[in-house]
């Protein structure tokens, strides 16, 4: 005996989406991982940077006393 045909189309049809979204849910999953990796990568990369700013500017401090440095035209204006 045989199901009928509009019944194992439907079937057909509800496999067919349940794998889409299967395949979509696996895709999403390693574009998170691929993201999170992302992030972790950039903020060890904002910490080296702020390291390296706060050494350069240790460095400005010890050869130029405190002050304010404008980076747009390197003018230095020591504290009073």
């Amino acid at each position: 005996m045989q199901i009928k045909e509009e019944y194992l189309t439907t079937i057909r049809e509800l496999r067919d989406n349940f794998n889409a979204i299967v395949v979509s849910l696996g895709q999403i999953s390693i574009q998170k991982a691929n993201l999170e990796n992302d992030e972790k990568l950039l903020h060890q990369e904002y910490i080296k940077f702020g390291a390296e700013e706060r050494e350069l500017l240790s460095k400005i401090e010890t050869e130029y006393g405190q002050g304010d440095l404008d980076i747009n035209t390197g003018d230095f204006t020591p504290n009073k």
